[in-house]
């Protein structure tokens, strides 16, 4: 349970807090959690504090290399060009298009892009296209 609390909590509390709580929780002296305990266990750990959960970044050199010629499909370049580009190749041109750094967390953008359909998006609004509806539109 402290590692799943330290994995998703940014600022995860005191370690005599997290056992405060803990035993709280397993009355029975089990001394494991099951998984809607853990859950419970963050939630009350979170009351009171403003707990956020960790966002891993967001980055153009984390796609893979069929979203990077997604991406690259929407810009005015042929067909035959993209499927020619060799890995690196692919997120370099990205960046040059986008303008974005290869490592540069998308997150934290003033209107942050945080996977993927909304990289695919931006890019579209920028051209002035409709986004592209999904089945959930």
């Amino acid at each position: 349970a402290t590692k799943a609390i330290h994995t998703f909590m940014n600022r995860p509390p005191a370690a005599e807090e997290i056992a405060t709580v803990f035993k709280d929780i397993d009355s029975e002296k089990r001394q494991k959690l099951g998984f809607l305990d853990v859950l419970l266990l963050m939630k009350r750990l979170g009351e009171g504090r403003h707990m956020s959960v960790k966002e891993y970044p967001f980055t153009l050199k984390g796609l893979s290399e069929q979203k990077l010629r997604e991406v690259l499909q929407l810009y005015p370049l042929a067909a035959i060009y993209i499927r020619n580009l060799q890995p690196h190749e692919l997120l370099e041109n990205v960046c040059n298009y986008t303008g974005w750094r290869a490592d540069q967390n998308l997150r934290d953008l003033p209107d942050p892009i945080r996977n993927p359909r909304q990289l695919c998006d931006r890019i579209r609004h920028a051209q002035g296209r409709p986004k592209r509806l999904s089945s959930t539109d």
